[in-house]
């Protein structure tokens, strides 16, 4: 990077213009970006990884590839490694599965460029946003000006589907090798919404144990799937706690609130609105898979689910798990695996780069950008719980995400792109 320092309302003018200048190069990189199969599972992400790999060496910019399984590789580059640390863009090049093709308009991954939108699967979730922060990382190199703290890149294989096993974000984190105090993550938010918290996960496998006999004769042996049922049950009632919300998360819920009703009705379940504004306060349980006997004529004597828990904000695991065991007291025969947990996480909306970057978004788009509480978990709590602050905020509709025909506005892109290099500017200069 040059050694003079500029003045940053020229930085900002300058690289306002750049960006609009090349947003039709942004939307055709974000439709080139759709065009890689990239679905999760199996998240093969060699061919994606190398072209922007190489999209950035054409500008100058090196970058670095961390592998541990073949076909998932990470990649990380930093526009000014020696200097404090500063911000970091995050983003995942892996997909759902598109699912039926026949539901689509356009092939899943054809990256269709049409009525001011690109389509395909990934489009918003999240390679418009991946997109958008390539281009503002670039054109941040091209500023040409040296920075007080680092910007850093960051783009990861494996988002959707979570496994520890094959993920090399958190150590890759904990080595050092992606380092901030703050990231942005470009996960579809909108214009108007910031998340700042995640609820946390407890994944458990649930068995149960019984008798078997023949099934012409069901009292002479005890049927494990019906215990299994009965426990299964007793797991459900978590959803009717109230755990004490932390003062910070209240802060955000009415706004959170607010984006919970307006996803909902956009869905056509407006009559589900009440029931899904309980998902940002209390623990969802989800059964997502059962597996029980072997002849339709024998009582199963073994019988087993999974069961996804996602956390009220506040509630730690260990206090999760206590509780589960104290909901399966009565049952019989049950034993309980923790398969995986995640304490739920937050980010101050008070901290310098959160007010920054929600003053670009306002500055660009015209509009406030507030904090809310995410339903669900991202990537933004492995940062969070190593001691990255994290937000997101990107483009596209969170209601649309990992549906048929989605898309991604191609304004959008742009603007967030240029909300990202503001905040850069800001922050890193």
């Amino acid at each position: 990077m040059a050694s003079s320092l500029v003045d940053k309302s020229q930085l900002l003018t300058k690289g306002a213009r750049i960006l609009e200048r090349e947003s039709s190069g942004l939307t055709r990189f974000c439709s080139q970006l759709v065009r890689f199969p990239t679905e999760n599972p199996p998240a093969i992400a060699t061919e994606i990884t190398a072209f922007i790999r190489d999209w950035l060496e054409d500008s100058g910019i090196s970058s670095r590839v961390y592998c541990r399984v073949k076909g998932k590789e990470n990649m990380v580059s930093n526009l000014e490694r020696k200097a404090g640390p500063g911000l970091i863009f995050y983003g995942h090049t892996d997909v759902v599965p598109a699912g039926d093709v026949k539901r689509w308009s356009y092939p899943p991954y054809s990256g269709k460029i049409t009525g001011g939108r690109v389509f395909g699967r990934g489009a918003s979730d999240m390679k418009g946003g991946l997109a958008a922060s390539l281009f503002a990382f670039k054109v941040m190199a091209q500023l040409d000006v040296k920075l007080r703290r680092n910007l850093q890149l960051t783009v990861i294989p494996d988002e959707e589907d979570y496994d520890p096993k094959k993920r090399l974000l958190d150590k890759l984190i904990e080595d050092g090798a992606i380092a901030g105090d703050g990231c942005i993550m470009g996960e579809p938010t909108g214009q108007d919404g910031m998340s700042v918290g995640d609820k946390g996960d407890l994944w458990l496998k649930v068995r149960a144990t019984g008798t078997p006999a023949h099934g012409s004769s069901p009292v002479l042996g005890d049927n494990a799937f019906l215990r299994l049922s009965k426990a299964l049950a007793a797991l459900a009632e978590f959803w009717n706690d109230e755990p004490p919300i932390p003062t910070d998360v209240r802060e955000v819920l009415p706004f959170s609130e607010e984006l919970v009703t307006r996803m909902i009705i956009a869905l056509g379940f407006p009559e589900r609105v009440e029931d899904a504004k309980m998902l940002l306060t209390h623990t969802s349980v989800n059964i997502g898979r059962v597996n029980a006997g072997t002849m339709i004529n024998m009582v199963p004597d073994k019988a087993e689910a999974e069961v996804a828990l996602c956390l009220a904000p506040g509630l730690k695991a260990t206090e999760a798990l206590e509780r589960v065991k104290d909901l399966l007291k009565g049952c019989i025969g049950i034993e309980v695996e923790n398969m995986m947990e995640f304490d739920s996480n937050f980010t101050s909306p008070k901290l310098p780069f959160v007010k920054l970057l929600g003053e670009a978004g306002r500055s660009v788009m015209g509009n406030e950008v507030k904090p809310f509480l995410f339903t669900g978990t991202s990537d933004a709590g492995a940062f969070r719980v190593k001691g990255i602050p994290a937000v997101c905020f990107g483009p596209g509709d969170i209601a649309r995400v990992h549906n048929y025909n989605e898309y991604v506005d191609v304004k959008d892109l742009t603007a967030f792109a240029k909300a990202y290099l503001r905040t850069a500017i800001e922050y890193c200069t």
